[in-house]
């Protein structure tokens, strides 16, 4: 079943809040996207980004990969949106 996007607004508004919708919204039909780049493209801060995507994580809204920047040594995680773990 395809979702509507009212649907995955009001779960999204329900478990992570009214401030994770831009994130939901940005990630649609995208896949492993920089936290940093999210940040970026909402002109938000990456803490509040993080707060927000950690939320998702918990219910499986968004999953995220794992990848060690070459030059700095940090890890940078890339995210995705799981439009199929919401259940209505």
């Amino acid at each position: 079943m395809r979702l509507s996007n009212k649907i995955i607004e009001y779960v999204v508004g329900e478990v992570a809040g009214e401030n994770a919708l831009s994130i939901v919204n940005y990630l649609k039909n995208k896949k492993n996207i920089s936290e940093f780049k999210i940040a970026e493209v909402l002109e938000k801060d990456i803490k509040e980004v993080r707060v927000l995507l950690y939320k998702l994580v918990n219910f499986n809204l968004v999953s995220s990969i794992r990848k060690k920047d070459k030059k700095k040594g940090w890890y940078i995680y890339y995210w995705t949106l799981n439009t199929d773990q919401i259940k209505y």
